[in-house]
């Protein structure tokens, strides 16, 4: 075989046949007729384009760069990727592993098709041993493999309970009542296990549809809709369509369990978690190489009946269902029941001791079985990465011609071409017998100990490898939160590492050596006034690693400044020494390099700035005429990349007043109609904190003249640029190698967070941080950003994300900012706000919107409320600092913003906060604390809804419903659990099985407990309110405040989450039985609330929020009286 043309990383992976590696045209192992002609063509095509390095890169790398030739230099391949490793765990981020994974993907499923129509393409295969020691990672679906045998006798148990329920009588079967009730609890009984049972047939129907995507010539399953040409063809019928949308909608699910199955086993489809989202690409490739393919002989018989089965369901030959019947008739055969009584074959997939990831292991690395076929010539680079070990394989017998062609899902072919291809010369060569020997953790348990004992995690997020949970910082003890809102200082995206790699580490000195000349160590930084604080002195343990193969050193990391301090004991030390501790912290952490970032963004890749790009403008001849806060005009030439982004801003820049406008734009012309309020600093701090509520009830404020101190000129003390440097690069860049990038996740987790006139969510956590229930501290990096951009970086029309409203300042640079105001003003409630097909984020209907445009120079602020629809245009490099807030004022535009960027948030918003939960209830506890028991002080009253007037009562009441249904609006509700969510609080074997059964979902424990106190602490400020108040209808009756506004509002409330699903179910990924599950339990906490829905059955709901009914208030002349609050 000639190997030259081959990348080293599929050389080295484990195949079963020799179709991948022969060198001769693919279609050359499949038959004239065979449904995999496409495929194979497709593949090709991707290795040339590979070898000329003309493929789509894979993140900041081409896939050569990683996949490596053996004509390569020795530093190329997945050992110079490294350095692009993240987080705590160093693993891959997903913008280089999902390619890979999904490369290796397609040749594994290519691999199988060529197994099943030509088995005897096996001899003469490479053999791949199974790694000794236990397999990394949590991977679910092989946790349920542990055991072969229990696993088999689960699935036809479970299906059993399909047929007794085919069988079952229309009637009792007798009139006692007893035996009735035994009766129907065998009846419920059966009915849960067939539930169960059929999770089997949605894996091979799931399963099929992602074969029979790449039989079309895929060579990695499409992700949008418009990529199915498919579907224009005029016999898919339409109910057909929505069905293929609505699998599409859980794609990635579909690819996660096709990755299971061709790199892992075929044996996935009898599990239940075959599809889990949370499944990490790097993690599946290490089990590929783990597991090899030198299977016990039973193992090999059981999973080649699998593939015939599902393959003959992909092709279109037989059912999901039927393809399950014939599984479950294989399952039954004496030979397969047997591996009771075979612990090899038993127990393969067991992994005794749990083992985490360890990123010291490469993915390169192959374990093979000697001999090595006679017909194979290694590359001399390859004996790098294997471990050739004598371990005896059963060997794999071609099975004769006429066996072959018998089978009737696999047309007839010639094979004496094959025989004779299979019988070639042996190349001569001289086979090492080990190559860098793999040491092997002997420390497990034998095969069948301990199986099933091990608690099995579900972990890694939906968009990446790297678990999500497992992205936070350590302890918030080590973290600082310094200088004030305008003297930020935040080394960017820098990842907080464990105590024991912090304690020796070697910091270079400017030559490049320490002391002894190996490096000096460095102290860790601690405020001596905060010794013996809780968390100061936290230890990490070392995880214990083991070794299958052979370790690479990383490079040593750098010390990351630890802080033990809050930022309340920060500001009460005097400003001399507030900045020198700043100038110390941007100091340390300008040695440490090139930082990781955080959960965004770690999936961001390096920028290559020697790229050549294109660009559409300038010189396409728009000129625009742009006005600041102070009404000081400008001309400007837009930069593009894409004439569709130069069309789409052309309609903005028109609507806007922006383009031929000789005019200038309302904030400047008529403030008083302005969707802007300009202001300058001075003016804007003489506001009062109700005035400033007040105006954001209406308009976004834009603060002018910003003064921006600095020390000594620099403004690192403010701003750390170290994550944002390959965006500073591209600033540089000129000509062809222009870029406009647009950096939106930057977070400033040791940024200020100061009481401020608009912020009610600060507030609300200074007067209840001491609080039991309440949050204690500040989830900074949620709600402090950096921005950083170049010249013609923009995003469409959007809000942000949760309803939260937001403020941004420019430090350097300009941004166009725009915001469009609709001309119905119930417009940002409605249901139909951003699920109506008129809604288009590139262009608005003019007839429909009012849109303005303002210039942001540096020093400039803009401040808007929720819902507020904004495009944004950067004219000039600009860096900007910003952050999310709640307000009073905005209670309403609030939970509507909760309930829109739930639902329709992949098309309307960016990125998601979420610590916004945390902070509400921190809210709720806060209307307790003033209106439910009177501990009111003076600067509470503008964060505080007018309880004397029917408006206040309402925002109070929408408020406590809000707390109601945040848990049906909360995208964790509907995510399995992982042992980062919930800890040592609940220990089940599958964590994800939780989800389903007993509503233990991503939502951790902290946070569910801060929520029922947060619950039950509104409803007392309800009941305090509500009972100092005389609510009076027009009629003159006296109306309680709960049948009055409560549980018509909660009712309500539920009614349009009906609807709102209803209109989003095809672009949501969310189970209806969950969605359902979560309104249920709300209706059965409040039937009064259930008997209003009820009552809407009829009517159409087309609000988020329901009217405001008619009636007055006035406080009770006795008992007990809330306090006094501000007029709105």
């Amino acid at each position: 075989m000639d190997f030259t043309t081959i990348p080293l990383f599929r050389i080295l992976t484990p195949f079963r046949t020799i179709a991948p590696l022969s060198g001769k045209p693919l279609d050359f192992h499949l038959g004239p007729n065979s449904p995999w002609q496409q495929l194979a063509a497709s593949l090709e095509d991707l290795d040339i384009n590979i070898a000329r390095r003309t493929a789509t890169p894979w993140g900041p790398y081409t896939p050569a760069d990683i996949l490596g030739f053996p004509d390569s230099p020795s530093d190329c391949g997945l050992d110079s990727i490294n350095a692009h490793r993240t987080g705590k765990e160093h693993k891959l981020t997903s913008k280089v592993i999902d390619p890979l994974a999904s490369y290796t993907t397609a040749w594994k499923l290519f691999d199988i098709a060529v197994a099943e129509e030509a088995e005897i393409f096996e001899t003469g295969a490479l053999q791949h041993r199974k790694c000794d020691g236990p397999w990394m990672g949590s991977i679910a679906c092989l946790t349920e493999l542990e055991d072969i045998h229990a696993l088999i006798q689960s699935v036809l148990c479970r299906h059993e309970a399909l047929d007794a329920i085919a069988v079952t009588p229309a009637r009792p079967f007798s009139n006692r009542p007893e035996e009735v009730t035994a009766m129907l609890a065998d009846a419920a009984v059966l009915a849960n296990s067939a539930r169960v049972g059929l999770r089997v047939v949605e894996n091979i129907a799931l399963l099929s549809f992602g074969i029979s995507l790449m039989l079309q010539g895929y060579t990695d399953l499409p992700t949008e809709m418009r990529d199915l040409h498919f579907l224009q063809a005029s016999g898919i019928a339409a109910p057909s369509k929505k069905n293929v949308r609505r699998v599409m909608k859980q794609i990635k699910r579909v690819r996660n369990g096709l990755m299971c199955y061709t790199l892992l086993s075929s044996l996935v489809v009898l599990t239940q978690n075959m599809f889990d989202a949370d499944l990490c690409p790097e993690e599946i490739l290490h089990g590929m190489r783990h597991f090899g393919t030198a299977h016990p002989l039973q193992l090999r018989q059981l999973e080649k009946a699998i593939n015939k089965s599902i393959l003959a369901c992909s092709i279109g030959a037989i059912t999901p269902w039927q393809s399950c019947e014939l599984i479950l008739s294989y399952l039954k055969e004496p030979h397969i029941q047997k591996i009771e009584d075979c612990p090899t074959a038993r127990f393969y997939y067991s992994r005794g001791l749990p083992s985490a990831y360890d990123p010291d292991v490469p993915l390169t690395f192959a374990y093979i079985a000697s001999p090595i076929p006679p017909s194979i010539s290694l590359p001399s680079s390859t004996f790098d990465y294997i471990s050739i070990d004598s371990q005896p394989v059963v060997p794999i017998d071609p099975p004769s011609p006429e066996d072959h062609s018998a089978d009737p899902l696999i047309p007839p072919r010639d094979t004496s071409q094959i025989q004779s291809a299979s019988q070639a010369p042996p190349a001569h060569q001289t086979t090492p017998q080990t190559a860098r020997s793999a040491t092997p953790n002997t420390n497990v348990t034998a095969a069948g100990e301990g199986v099933g004992q091990a608690d099995d995690v579900q972990s890694g997020p939906e968009d990446d490898c790297v678990s999500e949970q497992g992205q936070e910082d350590q302890a918030q003890a080590d973290d600082v939160q310094s200088g004030p809102e305008d003297d930020c200082v935040s080394e960017q995206g820098q990842e907080d590492q464990a105590e024991d790699d912090r304690s020796n580490e070697v910091v270079p000195t400017a030559d490049g050596e320490g002391e002894n000349g190996t490096g000096r160590t460095k102290p860790r930084l601690k405020d001596p006034s905060l010794a013996g604080k809780k968390g100061s002195d936290k230890q990490y343990p070392s995880r214990p690693r083991q070794q299958p193969g052979p370790t690479r050193p990383r490079q040593q990391a750098v010390e990351v400044i630890d802080l033990c301090m809050d930022y309340e004991d920060l500001h009460s030390k005097p400003p001399r020494d507030r900045k020198l501790l700043a100038k110390r912290i941007v100091s340390s952490v300008k040695l440490g390099g090139e930082d990781t970032g955080d959960r965004y963004a770690q999936t961001k890749p390096r920028l290559d700035v020697n790229t050549v790009t294109k660009y559409y403008s300038p010189g396409k001849g728009l000129k625009i005429k742009t006005w600041n806060g102070c009404g000081v005009q400008e001309e400007y030439t837009p930069f593009f990349h894409h004439k569709s982004d130069h069309d789409a801003w052309a309609s903005i820049f028109s609507t806007s007043g922006a383009k031929d406008s000789a005019s200038p734009p309302p904030h400047v012309a008529s403030p008083k109609a302005s969707q802007f309020y300009c202001c300058t600093e001075p003016e804007f701090r003489s506001l009062s904190a109700a005035r400033v509520q007040q105006i954001l009830e209406t308009q976004c404020i834009v603060v002018t003249d910003q003064s921006i101190p600095v020390v000594d000129g620099d403004f690192q003390v403010r701003v750390c640029t170290g994550s944002a440097r390959q965006i500073f690069e591209a600033s540089l860049a000129s000509g062809r190698k222009r870029k406009a990038c647009n950096g939106l996740s930057f977070p400033l987790r040791h940024a200020a967070v100061l009481p401020s006139p608009y912020s009610s969510d600060v507030r609300a956590f200074l007067r209840t941080r001491s609080e039991e229930g309440c949050i204690d501290e500040l989830p900074v990096k949620d709600i402090r950003f950096g921005l950083a951009a170049t010249e013609g970086a923009h995003h469409y029309w959007h809000i942000d994300n949760r309803g939260e409203c937001t403020y941004v300042s420019v430090l350097a640079g300009q941004k166009l900012w725009a915001v469009a105001r609709p001309l119905d003003g119930n417009w940002w409630a409605s249901l139909d706000a951003f699920t109506g097909e008129d809604f288009r984020v590139t262009e608005l209907d003019c007839s429909k919107w009012e849109t303005e445009m303002v210039r942001l120079d540096p020093g400039d602020t803009v401040i808007m409320p929720p819902v507020t629809l904004h495009a944004v245009f950067t004219s000039a490099h600009s860096a900007c600092h910003g952050g999310h807030f709640l307000a009073r004022s905005c209670l309403k535009r609030t939970v509507t913003g909760m309930v829109h960027t739930f639902f329709e948030g992949s098309v309307i918003t960016n990125i998601d906060h979420p610590s916004f939960q945390s902070r509400v209830n921190s809210y709720a506890c806060f209307l307790y604390k003033t209106l439910g028991i009177g501990d009111t002080q003076d600067n509470d009253i503008p964060h505080l809804p007018d309880i004397d007037t029917p408006q206040g009562l309402y925002d109070l009441t929408l408020v406590a419903c809000a707390m109601e249904i945040q848990e049906i609006i909360c995208p964790l509700s509907y995510q399995p659990a992982s042992r980062e969510d919930w800890g040592d609080y609940v220990k089940p074997s599958r964590l994800g099985d939780l989800l389903y059964k007993s509503n233990i979902s991503a939502t951790s424990h902290t946070s569910r407990v801060q929520t029922v106190w947060a619950r039950g602490r509104i409803h007392e400020a309800l009941k305090s309110v509500y009972g100092g108040v005389v609510m009076t209808s027009p009629e003159g009756e006296e109306i309680d405040g709960w049948h009055l506004l409560f549980f018509p509002m909660l009712g309500w409330l539920l009614k349009a989450l009906k609807c709102y699903y209803n209109r989003s179910r095809p672009r949501l990924d969310i189970d209806e039985s969950l969605f359902s599950r979560q309104l249920e339990w709300v209706t059965k906490a409040f039937p009064s609330a259930a008997e209003e829905t009820d009552a809407l059955s009829e009517r159409e709901v087309k609000s988020v929020l329901p009217p405001l009914p008619a009636f007055t208030v006035a406080r009770k002349e006795k008992g007990k009286t809330p306090p006094a609050t501000a007029s709105s």
